[in-house]
């Protein structure tokens, strides 16, 4: 696909722009290895992700994003592609998980060039100063799909 333009994609033009540029990347990148501490990578798929664009209304040039658990930053390539937001920053726990969406997005920003809004921290957040220093502080949306559920069968 030649798009080169900082138009916002269409949903359907989107779906295949990220199907392109997370291709490469494998289930087994992702996985954590045995006996790890359960920081498995899961993702949100593009549907759901467009639902809840939809729901929050238009995004401009002045709303800068953060999703807090990025994973492979598909959700940040997905709201960089759709919509008008100024900035995307992701904050992923897994240093080695980290550097692998950058890559991705970085080899498909000439034909995607809305990518380059997108950035991702390698970090804990809950050691990030978020609201103190730039470029999170000027946070106008957060995302969060992360939850820890210490033993999820005592609820049933």
């Amino acid at each position: 696909m030649v798009v080169q333009s900082s138009a916002p994609l269409t949903v359907p033009d989107t779906f295949r722009a990220l199907a392109e540029v997370f291709s490469g990347i494998k289930a087994r990148d992702i996985r954590q290895e045995s006996g790890g501490t359960q920081n498995n990578a899961g993702e949100m798929f593009p549907t759901g992700v467009a639902a809840m664009l939809f729901q929050m209304g238009p995004l401009g040039n002045h709303d800068v994003f953060l999703d807090i658990g990025a994973g492979i930053g598909n959700v940040l390539a997905q709201v960089a592609l759709t919509t008008k937001v100024g900035k995307c920053i992701g904050v992923e726990v897994r240093y080695d998980l980290c550097s692998l969406p950058v890559q991705h997005m970085r080899r498909h920003a000439v034909t995607y060039p809305l990518l380059r809004k997108v950035a991702m921290v390698a970090g804990d957040v809950r050691d990030a100063l978020l609201s103190t220093q730039v470029p999170t502080s000027d946070v106008t949306i957060v995302s969060t799909k992360h939850f820890l559920l210490k033993n999820p069968r005592s609820w049933i």
